[in-house]
């Protein structure tokens, strides 16, 4: 046995005796996070996350806790329930760590909680701004943390037919953005003038690769019509005869869209695209338009949004060393993984 498990074990009694807590990230333990999410995802579903934060003194890991997303309003489904699950713990290392769950346990995990029932906690009420860590998830197996590593936890959701909602306290990296500038005005479709939403974000993608984000999205395009995005670094508002508008964006990349309708309202959303960051990048700017085939306008059979001016901002600081994982049982890889997380509390 390694010393530093032989540490853990030597010092058990202690810790039985203190019932020692640690938040992850210790940051949020007396805030409330960015995020929420379920605890549950419904039978045969499982998460997995990654806490290189908690690396430190070797401890004996007795439970694990979560707390309630500080909701303004209550939810009926969130009453006390039992649902079952079983939870592994490992250890694992968050710079190699990826979509594949197995793969993330640098040995073979320990199972904490066999399959069996799990109390959940009455959540229906309204709360306040931080609650208490009341969703306790014990331990039938302490597991011995080396503290040498990264923490894993796997919780698997084996039988959950009410579709428990007991939404948890979580928090996600957000990206760095500068404000966007309007450019001229979009003309009609439909409803309303086609609206462009764009945004340039500088972030982080597991686990620490900075990029750029570039999400484009605009309302109000005709129904039922092929749409598009333009995007280019150079602003020409062009007059273009036939043209219902001001074509702003010198055409270096034409993206492809796809529009939903939703009610009376239509939403035109193009896949993110996603590039690599380098400081020599800051500063610089895009321009994107909005645009779909329309062929009832008077002249050129295209509708334009208003323009948009896009800025790359500075890369922010480096995100908490935890990575999330959600997926179902029979599938080996994540069909998410990200950073950030549940809030957790870990007991020793």
């Amino acid at each position: 046995m390694q010393p530093t498990l032989l540490a853990v074990l030597a010092l058990a009694p202690v810790a039985l005796g203190q019932g020692q807590f640690q938040a992850s990230p210790a940051s949020l333990s007396s805030s409330p996070g960015s995020d929420a999410l379920p605890f549950s995802l419904g039978t045969g579903t499982r998460w997995q996350q990654v806490h290189a934060d908690l690396i430190g003194p070797p401890r004996l890991l007795r439970s694990l806790r979560l707390r309630r997303d500080e909701l303004p309003f209550p939810l009926p489904a969130s009453g006390a329930s039992s649902i079952d699950i079983e939870v592994l713990v490992g250890e694992g290392d968050f710079l190699t760590a990826g979509a594949d769950f197995t793969a993330n346990f640098l040995t073979a995990p320990v199972q904490v909680v066999p399959p069996g029932p799990l109390a959940l906690p009455d959540w229906t009420s309204v709360v306040g701004p931080v609650g208490s860590f009341d969703l306790v998830v014990p331990f039938a197996v302490p597991f011995a943390y080396s503290g040498q590593n990264a923490l894993v936890v796997e919780v698997r959701i084996l039988n959950d037919t009410q579709q428990t909602t007991h939404l948890a306290d979580a928090f996600a990296e957000s990206d760095q953005q500068l404000p966007e500038l309007d450019l001229g005005q979009g003309c009609s479709g439909g409803l309303l003038p086609l609206r462009l939403s764009a945004s340039l974000g500088t972030g982080w993608a597991p686990p620490l690769q900075p990029l750029i984000r570039l999400e484009l999205q605009a309302l109000f395009a005709p129904a039922g019509l092929p749409a598009f995005f333009l995007v280019g670094t150079t602003n020409n508002s062009l007059f273009v005869p036939g043209l219902c508008t001001l074509l702003v964006p010198s055409l270096d990349l034409v993206v492809p869209a796809v529009t939903q309708s939703i009610g009376p309202i239509t939403v035109t959303q193009a896949p993110t695209t996603v590039l690599p960051f380098v400081p020599a990048t800051v500063g610089l700017q895009l321009f994107a338009q909005a645009g779909a085939i329309d062929t009832a306008q008077p002249g050129l059979p295209f509708v334009l949004s208003q323009g948009q001016r896009l800025t790359v901002a500075a890369q922010g600081p480096q995100p908490l060393p935890i990575l999330r994982l959600d997926g179902d049982l029979v599938q080996p890889a994540a069909s998410s993984f990200r950073l950030g997380g549940l809030v957790l509390e870990v007991e020793f």
